[in-house]
């Protein structure tokens, strides 16, 4: 682990390179201070960041060492499961919503769900997965928009296996 501050100590953009090899072990090493406290500059904790990278075994951790799956970013209220859902992370996904409580059609900013976000993306796996787990492909978010307008002509949804 390269990245020392001048104090010898760890700094959290070495966190933040560890995060996408999805390496427990080497986050350990940083101290769970270190790890747990972090937050960017628009409020997204560690756990966000690592379910953007669709990082299952350290999501697992931090929320074992006590970090909450439905925690929000204050600068436009998403979850990790947003993060995940937007990045097409599938098993993450997965992960997020059972400890979660099964919140499946949490609303950010603007009302936007984790299902709008991975139909945006085009990511079939986790649309079918986020429907499957009782997401709703009919609600609008705060733009007027819903999953059918958001996949372009249905095309998205259709391949779901849900029909409106």
């Amino acid at each position: 682990m390269e990245s020392k501050s001048q104090d010898g100590g760890f700094t959290i953009v070495g966190v933040l390179e560890v995060i996408p090899s999805d390496d427990v072990d080497t986050l350990r090493q940083f101290g769970i201070s270190a790890v747990l406290g972090y937050q960017d500059k628009h409020g997204s904790s560690i756990l966000h960041y690592a379910a953007g990278y669709g990082a299952v075994e350290t999501c697992k951790w931090l929320i074992d060492c006590g970090l909450d799956p439905a925690t929000t970013s204050p600068s436009n209220g998403r979850t990790p499961l947003h993060w995940a859902a937007r990045n097409g992370h599938t098993e993450t996904c997965r992960l997020l919503v059972v400890l979660s409580c099964g919140n499946v059609d949490v609303q950010a900013k603007g009302q936007v769900t984790p299902l709008q976000l991975a139909v945006w993306q085009g990511h079939l796996d986790t649309c079918r997965l986020l429907v499957s787990l009782g997401a709703d492909p009919l609600f609008v978010n705060g733009e007027s928009s819903k999953v059918l307008k958001l996949s372009n002509e249905r095309s998205v949804l259709n391949r779901t296996g849900t029909t409106p």
